[in-house]
């Protein structure tokens, strides 16, 4: 589990894609970032969770199976590129954005942006149009594995707005128009509006 608090950014420095997987390294300058890391932990890379499969100094090495790559921006990837990472929450620990899988549901690609003092405001195009009605303004969003808010909501997009923290903490500050990111959305939002529509004649 996750929260959407990213906890540093790291860059790519190795991506191989062979035999139907993708072998992933990443350098993390944050030392921090390594404090009870271990084999087999699980780390949100851009709203992905994947499992570390070796730590090599500050490399961290990761491999995507074909089904992840072909559903996520994965496939995207270029050298230098970086990614958003979070280590997995205990539920001990406080939950500072909403509660992320993991899961990625779709992506979005970038049509706008606009900038406003040091804020931006971010209009996305969502790929798979189905997950349009689980967005829900002033509701929770995900992306590229930050907790957002959802701003306002068309037929196939819809809005992210952006404080300077989120800007400097995280890759999306660097993100351009035609970008594509990925998108998770908020699972209790889902459930409730598909309960809602499975159950329609019953509220009538």
């Amino acid at each position: 589990m996750f929260t959407g608090i990213i906890d540093t950014i790291a860059k790519v420095v190795f991506f191989e894609k062979k035999n139907g997987i993708l072998s992933l390294t990443v350098l993390v300058e944050d030392l921090n970032f390594f404090n009870n890391l271990k084999l087999g932990s699980s780390i949100s890379n851009n709203g992905c969770c994947l499992s570390i499969v070796k730590i090599n100094g500050n490399l961290i090495d990761f491999q995507i199976i074909e089904e992840t790559f072909n559903s996520t921006n994965f496939y995207s990837l270029k050298i230098n590129d970086y990614l958003n990472l979070e280590k997995s929450k205990k539920f001990s620990e406080e939950i500072g954005g909403h509660i992320i899988y993991g899961h990625v549901s779709t992506t979005a690609s970038i049509l706008k942006i606009e900038n406003c003092n040091k804020n931006k405001s971010i209009k996305l195009v969502i790929k798979n149009r189905k997950f349009i009605k689980y967005l829900i303004e002033k509701g929770s969003i995900c992306v590229d594995g930050i907790s957002l808010t959802v701003g306002k909501v068309k037929q196939k997009s819809f809005f992210i707005h952006l404080i300077p923290d989120t800007l400097v903490r995280t890759n999306i500050g660097n993100r351009i128009i035609g970008d594509i990111v990925n998108i998770e959305v908020d699972y209790i939002t889902k459930v409730i509006v598909d309960t809602v529509l499975k159950n329609k004649n019953f509220f009538v």
